[in-house]
């Protein structure tokens, strides 16, 4: 199995992006899947692959998949609500539904604050670059004043 990048890219703010392709042959033998799942495969097989660090990538696809998961888990709790027939089941299904909707939003916040720490890091790392470049500058222009077009 070959796996290749096709594009390195990096983003003014600091992230990448990177795009590739992998290729499986039905020489290459019984190969895992890249997914969650334990499945192995064997014979020809193309996938292409994108990913990012980008926080204006990120940040949406966060909200998006918080919103998803609080939507299903809000009808589970709202079907099981409804066809709960004593108080003690509407109290059982009013504390999973408190659980499964505590859990998003602590695994949602998570994400948030990692998401958060990689922005600052990329944003320290640019202002470094930035820093170094600017020195750089500074101290050609000091050392002889042939650097650029001078007007007489």
């Amino acid at each position: 199995m070959k796996e290749k990048t096709t594009s390195y890219k990096k983003n003014p703010n600091g992230s990448y992006t990177r795009t590739g392709k992998i290729v499986q042959r039905p020489e290459d033998g019984w190969q895992e899947s890249q997914g969650a799942s334990i499945e192995q495969r064997k014979g020809w097989g193309v996938w292409l692959t994108w990913e990012t660090d980008d926080p204006r990538v990120t940040r949406p696809a966060l909200v998006l998949f918080l919103l998803f998961f609080l939507a299903v888990f809000g009808s589970m709790i709202w079907c099981g609500w409804e066809a709960a027939r004593t108080p003690s089941q509407q109290a059982f299904t009013a504390a999973v539904g408190a659980g499964l909707l505590g859990w998003t939003l602590y695994i949602g916040n998570g994400l948030r604050k990692s998401i958060d720490r990689r922005e600052a890091a990329q944003q320290a790392a640019l202002r470094a670059e930035r820093e170094k470049k600017r020195l750089a500058h500074l101290s050609g222009e000091a050392h002889g004043p042939d650097e650029g077009p001078q007007k007489k």
